[in-house]
């Protein structure tokens, strides 16, 4: 049996996506495995949330939200794919992806305008929502069983696609986050935040 066959006999599971700035899921043209995937011991709170996804062709780039299964599924996002030869012809798509962990609000300062047309300072205006998975560090020993503290510092990642500058802050589960820095990152944008 070809590798490409055996593939297409694993795969047997729906998988939909979102696309950006859309509601609808869309069922795509294809099926996938999510095999079992091992737990390990780990600092990293995110690391848990990480799982490989598999696939007979690549997923079509305009869908970097993913639910597996059924639509009202846990949704993922899509973090990194790669490609898969026999004998130079491609067979398997392995993609990394992560657990989203819900939508963040991204506020922004912007002159506010009177009646009269002048403009009277700057308001904070909220301009979109955005899927988001963070990994919050934290500070003890490697030796203790949990994390002693954890720090103000936290690491966000969202699919491309979705404008956020520098000067917005991102509001998420009651906290307020300001903006470091904004790395793009395969499929995502990596955010550095500090609490504020």
């Amino acid at each position: 049996m070809r590798l490409g066959q055996a593939v297409g006999k694993l795969c047997k599971t729906d998988i939909y996506g979102q696309s950006i700035g859309s509601n609808n899921w869309d069922l795509l043209e294809f099926r996938c495995m999510l095999p079992p995937d091992g737990r390990f011991i780990g600092r990293s709170v995110a690391f848990y949330d990480r799982r490989t996804l598999m696939t007979p062709v690549p997923i079509p780039p305009e869908y970097p939200l993913l639910r597996i299964g059924s639509v009202d599924s846990e949704t993922f996002m899509l973090y990194a794919s790669q490609g898969n030869t026999d004998h130079n012809k491609p067979y398997l798509v392995s993609h990394t992806i992560i657990s989203l962990q819900g939508y963040a609000e991204v506020w922004r300062l912007q002159p506010v305008i009177a009646a009269s047309g002048v403009t009277v300072g700057n308001g904070e205006v909220k301009v979109l929502d955005i899927p988001i998975a963070l990994e919050r560090g934290f500070t003890g020993k490697s030796s203790e069983v949990e994390a002693a503290v954890y720090t103000s510092r936290v690491t966000g990642f969202v699919p491309k696609g979705y404008a956020i500058a520098f000067s917005d802050y991102i509001k998420f589960e009651n906290d307020i986050y300001t903006i470091d820095e904004i790395v793009p990152e395969l499929f995502l944008q990596i955010i550095t935040m500090s609490k504020k």
